[in-house]
């Protein structure tokens, strides 16, 4: 129940945002029950432009500790394309399990769920690709 009242609430944000005429952006792993439910195929439909899945290990998300990549897949929808954002696995190496804790480096003792939750650089600057058109378009 409290999960529910969580994504209701960031529905509701993201209609106000779509209402103003900014930015929106949600994002959830492919398999999560959340994308089943009612309120969220209506934003699926709101946020159509832009709907892509990809994985965490193609943007160089890696353990600080073993540096062995962290398969993450995630489906992000928004309300621009997100088309560039779509990368998939292609790694030829053993990917790190999310779980236990990092054993070295400068991140020891951190825990890799915590740190499998953070966004790799390189896609944060690709993210901000879109956000960076959807400003300047509504500036113009």
């Amino acid at each position: 129940l409290q999960a529910l009242v969580f994504i209701i609430f960031s529905v509701q944000l993201r209609r106000y945002q779509l209402r103003a005429e900014r930015f929106c952006y949600f994002e959830q792993p492919p398999a999560c029950a959340s994308w089943r439910l009612d309120i969220i195929n209506e934003l699926v439909s709101a946020l159509a432009a832009g709907n892509v899945l990809f994985d965490s290990c193609a943007w160089g998300h890696r353990d600080p500790g073993n540096d062995k990549p962290y398969l993450k897949r995630q489906r992000p929808i928004g309300n621009v394309s997100l088309a560039s954002l779509c990368r998939r696995c292609s790694c030829q190496r053993e990917h790190q399990r999310m779980e236990g804790t990092i054993t070295c480096g400068p991140r020891q003792g951190a825990l890799r769920s915590v740190v499998a939750g953070e966004y790799p650089l390189e896609f944060c600057r690709a993210l901000a690709d879109p956000i960076r058109s959807h400003v300047d378009v509504r500036n113009q």
